[in-house]
């Protein structure tokens, strides 16, 4: 009897939990002092929750958006599956990776977005973000733009 109290009490721990989230997405580009837009910007927003013990990418764009508008809109939708012994509660941030900027360099635009009791099957979002030379640079290794390294590069690898 107790085995089986005990395998009842693990199964209901460890019984699964399915969310749904939908970020309606915004992101804004135009210099803050003159207003004017920017020519050519790309932008990519990952979805992540911070717990005591460790982060987790939620959801991700599948590719990089880039745009010749002052604004663009996206969404970014889809389940998320976790463990009900660990609780139902988000705490969600935002990385941005964007060349929102005068020279175009690439920035990560790192906030936090929301503490959320993940009660409903379903949460929704909206997300408006003004990109304009917000963040902090990225390392060579953590840039999203693809290129192809140059010797100098591969042998820094190699070391």
């Amino acid at each position: 009897m107790k085995t089986f109290l005990f395998l009842l009490f693990i199964l209901v721990a460890c019984s699964a939990v399915t969310k749904h989230f939908r970020f309606d997405t915004t992101a804004v580009c135009r210099d803050r002092v003159t207003h004017s837009l920017l020519e050519h910007w790309c932008y990519r927003v990952e979805i992540w929750h911070a717990s005591t013990l460790w982060n987790e990418k939620l959801f991700e764009m599948k590719d990089t958006i880039c745009s010749e508008q002052m604004t663009y809109t996206t969404l970014i939708e889809g389940n998320h599956t976790y463990p009900s012994a660990y609780g139902n509660n988000y705490q969600i941030y935002t990385k941005i990776y964007h060349t929102c900027t005068i020279d175009g360099r690439e920035l990560m635009r790192n906030r936090q977005f929301s503490y959320i009791r993940a009660i409903e099957d379903s949460l929704n979002y909206t997300l408006t973000v003004d990109l304009f030379e917000d963040g902090t640079e990225i390392q060579k290794t953590e840039a999203t733009t693809e290129s192809d390294p140059d010797v100098s590069d591969i042998l820094t690898m190699l070391k």
